[in-house]
């Protein structure tokens, strides 16, 4: 599986935009992507024009439909004029480990 965490800022007085466009945004693709299994965005409790968004994926091809999609290409398009600075991602793969000391 392939986790992706997003990372954003709000340009002042876009806050809510951001968030409720983000919102928005998770219900589109747990609507419409069957091989997304988490889409959760959360806003900052310190900073409430920072969200983050989890995100995880049956597998890489999962994750690169979603940045083929029409409604992620629509979103990233919007975001630019309110976005301060660029979207921050991470990808991350999910894999059982055992630690040892």
């Amino acid at each position: 599986m392939i986790i992706v965490i997003a990372k954003m800022k709000a340009k002042q007085g876009f806050e809510k935009i951001l968030a409720d466009g983000c919102m928005e945004m998770a219900q589109v693709v747990r609507q419409k992507e069957k091989d997304c299994l988490m889409y959760y965005p959360y806003v900052s409790m310190e900073d409430p024009s920072q969200v983050m968004i989890f995100e995880k994926y049956k597998n890489e091809k999962a994750l690169n439909y979603h940045t083929q999609t029409l409604h992620y290409l629509d979103a990233m398009k919007n975001l630019k004029d309110i976005l301060e600075g660029p979207v921050d991602i991470q990808k991350f793969y999910e894999e059982h480990m055992v630690i040892t000391s």
